[in-house]
């Protein structure tokens, strides 16, 4: 599980391929947990908090008076103790031993910020390769974009659901039989959250 109050569930990922590995913070911070998943990854994609940045449009929302100044402090020991900030991506990614760093998630995501600065946050603890990946979220339908590789649903042992219903019904026939007997992506598939 990551770690990302006041949520009760939060989840980073591992997809291991015959070549290649790739793991996703999700919303979380920094934790032990974090690094041992990302541990020699090909790719980390981590979200990035620039916090002087944030502080920033924080401070101008109030000049405009769009909230005052006690609910944008609220709002910054939110953001600030909930979520990793740029240069705690880098740390993660260093810490793990990763190739490139792809940096995702940003806050402020406004553009108020360029991907410059985000990189060269993330620099002063990381010395492999760094992608501000500003761009690359998106909406997908994974049932007519995605093959078998990148077919994942969230595994039971994580919120106690079924694995049943049309959706499941769906992935499994595209993604068919995996070599372990159950049925899923041919990927190996991990999260923090336990398989």
């Amino acid at each position: 599980m990551a770690d990302h109050p006041p949520l009760p569930v939060a989840l980073s990922y591992r997809f291991n391929t015959v070549d290649r590995s790739v793991v996703f913070s999700g919303d979380t911070r920094k934790t032990d947990a974090l690094i041992d998943l990302a541990k020699g990854a090909d790719v980390f994609v981590c979200e990035a908090q620039y916090l002087p940045g944030t502080r920033q449009v924080l401070a101008a929302g109030v000049k405009v008076g769009r909230f005052d100044k006690e609910t944008a402090d609220n709002l910054f020991k939110s953001i600030s103790s909930h979520a990793l900030t740029v240069e705690q991506a880098g740390e993660v990614a260093q810490a793990a031993g990763v190739n490139t760093l792809v940096l995702s998630h940003f806050v402020p995501g406004d553009g108020a910020v360029p991907d410059q600065v985000f990189v060269d946050e993330a620099r002063k603890a990381f010395s492999g390769e760094i992608i501000a990946g500003r761009g690359l979220t998106r909406n997908l339908d994974f049932a007519s974009r995605c093959d078998s590789q990148c077919l994942v649903w969230v595994n039971s042992a994580c919120f106690g659901r079924e694995r049943s219903g049309p959706v499941y019904q769906q992935t499994s026939e595209m993604a068919g039989q995996r070599p372990d007997g159950r049925v899923g992506p041919s990927a190996d598939v991990s999260s923090s959250c336990g398989e």
